[in-house]
């Protein structure tokens, strides 16, 4: 592993090439070095989190409104007209309309620019977070990339910017925070923390939803759930490292926006990199929906000529994975009328479990907690729960999953592996209430079954919950 002044230096080198390297020249051996060093630093947290080297929480990250204005420069790749070119190595092609010319700023210009979009995006939910609320916090992903790049074609107003953050292709999207360099008692302190800014901020209810990987607050559209992860990470460049898709691996902690360089390099190309080294079971369909925000799929060993015909057939989505379900997805979405279906249910999100909590203009807080609690009525009558103990205010779903969803098919419970030999355990799938109840042990009832412990321990990290946040 290099050095951490060569690592520095391998980032510096890169931004120096983008300001000095013309824009119609390729960019890939530039970014290799920088690819390489970041990679070095991805496997030193997998495998020596501990290394010295790691004590720089901002490691292989750059500040972005630190960097030259030349070096963000849109880099657009050369399509010749009347030619199939556009479809040479990338999957999702923009069209003309989407895409940016050559020496066109690829970001807002400065951090008060993005600051100012940023309370567009987030309806001020955030803003009455102080300097120490932000400590060891980081909101990254969409969320943060919504507000860093310049959309096109480009929007002349700050009314025009909010309907497109209301448009289709945000309007699902959370603001996710990550937690980092904390302990878990001083996490749970942030996030209570959290809470409280968000309730001093929103004039309506605020709730709080427990699953297994996440806790997100909700109150009255259209301010946006704000998902706080259920894990703690060492550092901002842990958690961007880790991050699957190039041009989300952005954050902004309250005063500053830090990119790495993939992110940078998805910019000015307005493209992503495939890397099959990150792939999980949502990747493909999160390529998806961040070209549907103006990113392609790179992919420097396509070759069309190759790919079967059948790939793109109706059902090749849920018959493929990798490369193949990458173009099926392609044709169902952007192809001609035979092929085109709706793949919205695909999830887009690596932290949410099948389980989505409601967002839209007919739904407030407390629906979410009314819809919860008529869960719970409806299933305590069966034979799947014992007896609950729960506070008025809060509200949980404890009912075994009777049923899944799994690429686009529905299966009844006996084929729901995450059910095998515990289909009539009482167990819980999300909880709503304050962020302390949520934080807690919330449940008396799950004191019964905490001998089977060992039996769930796997289904609850993977889609239970009981007990308090560990």
């Amino acid at each position: 592993m290099a050095p951490s002044c060569s690592i520095t230096r391998a980032i510096d080198k890169y931004v120096g090439d983008l300001v000095n390297i013309p824009v119609d020249q390729p960019l890939d051996t530039a970014f290799g070095d920088a690819l390489e060093a970041e990679k070095g630093v991805r496997l030193l947290f997998r495998s020596d989190c501990y290394n010295p080297l790691l004590l720089n929480p901002y490691i292989c990250l750059i500040d972005i409104f630190n960097v030259p204005l030349a070096a963000r420069r849109t880099r657009a790749r050369r399509i010749e007209p009347h030619t199939t070119d556009i479809y040479d190595h990338h999957v999702f092609p923009l069209p003309s309309s989407r895409r940016r010319l050559s020496l066109m700023a690829s970001t807002v210009s400065d951090i008060e620019a993005f600051q100012a979009r940023w309370k567009i995006f987030t309806h001020d939910a955030l803003s009455k977070m102080k300097a120490e609320d932000w400590e060891n916090v980081i909101a990254a992903g969409g969320s943060v990339l919504a507000c860093l790049m310049e959309p096109r074609p480009a929007l002349d107003s700050l009314s025009d910017l909010s309907e497109y953050f209301q448009s289709e292709i945000y309007a699902a999207s959370d603001i996710d925070l990550f937690l980092w360099g904390l302990s878990p008692k001083q996490a749970e302190k942030k996030m209570i923390d959290i809470y409280h800014a968000v309730r001093a901020a929103m004039p309506s209810h605020v709730t709080c939803v427990r699953k297994a990987n996440t806790i997100s607050i909700h109150t009255e559209w259209p301010q946006r759930p704000i998902q706080i992860i259920l894990r703690l990470y060492q550092s901002p460049a842990e958690i961007l490292v880790e991050f699957d898709v190039d041009a989300a691996c952005c954050a902004y902690d309250g005063k500053r926006v830090w990119v790495n360089s993939r992110s940078l390099t998805a910019l000015v190309r307005q493209s992503n990199i495939i890397d099959v080294s990150r792939r999980s079971p949502s990747y493909e369909a999160r390529l998806l929906k961040y070209a549907k925000r103006g990113f392609e799929v790179y992919i420097p060993s396509l070759r069309r000529a190759s790919v079967k015909l059948s790939i793109y057939s109706n059902d090749g989505v849920s018959g493929q994975q990798g490369l193949a379900r990458l173009l099926a997805l392609e044709a169902a979405n952007y192809g001609p009328p035979l092929v085109a279906e709706d793949h919205e249910h695909f999830d887009a999100n690596n932290y949410d479990t099948p389980f989505k909590i409601p967002y839209g203009k007919s739904w407030t807080a407390e629906k979410i907690e009314n819809m919860i609690r008529e869960r719970v009525n409806y299933y305590t009558m069966s034979a799947f729960s014992p007896v609950l103990t729960c506070s008025q205010d809060a509200w949980m779903n404890c009912k075994p999953i009777k049923d899944c969803w799994t690429e686009g098919q529905h299966k009844p419970a006996h084929f729901n592996m995450l059910n095998e030999g515990i289909s009539n355990y009482h167990r819980h799938v999300f909880f709503a209430g304050t962020m302390e109840q949520c934080l807690a042990y919330f449940c008396q009832a799950c004191a019964i079954i905490e001998d089977m412990g060992l039996v769930l321990a796997s289904f609850n990290s993977r889609m239970y919950i009981s007990g308090p946040v560990k």
